[in-house]
């Protein structure tokens, strides 16, 4: 599976959604207040959420890559790219098509 998870809305919406109870932080990587103790800046938070799922994604048995961040025109990050998937295969091609260019990953 190729997953889209979409920045933009994480840096717009992120104080409103940790304000809901069961809101779509809570769908997208339960228990995320668990490993978010106390304030932080946006910018950690996202990350540590993020990281979060990914964590959960691999709990399943599941290999996950650490996400491509991709970036428009102006350097502005766009979205993450994660690959999972079970078999070593996928990784193996993912790694060799995955834009290799100077965008950085996980960096908001």
């Amino acid at each position: 599976m190729l997953i889209h998870v979409s920045i933009h809305d994480f840096q717009r919406n992120l104080r409103i959604y940790m304000e809901e109870r069961g809101g779509p932080l809570d769908r997208f990587a339960p228990g995320w207040r668990d490993v978010i103790r106390g304030q932080g800046v946006d910018r950690n938070i996202r990350l540590k959420i993020f990281q979060h799922w990914l964590d959960l994604i691999r709990s399943l048995d599941m290999a996950a890559s650490e996400g491509e961040l991709v970036s428009g025109s102006n350097n502005q990050p766009l979205y993450w790219l994660v690959l999972v998937a079970r078999h070593p295969l996928a990784h193996e091609f993912w790694n060799k098509i995955r834009n290799v260019s100077d965008q950085r990953r996980l960096d908001l």
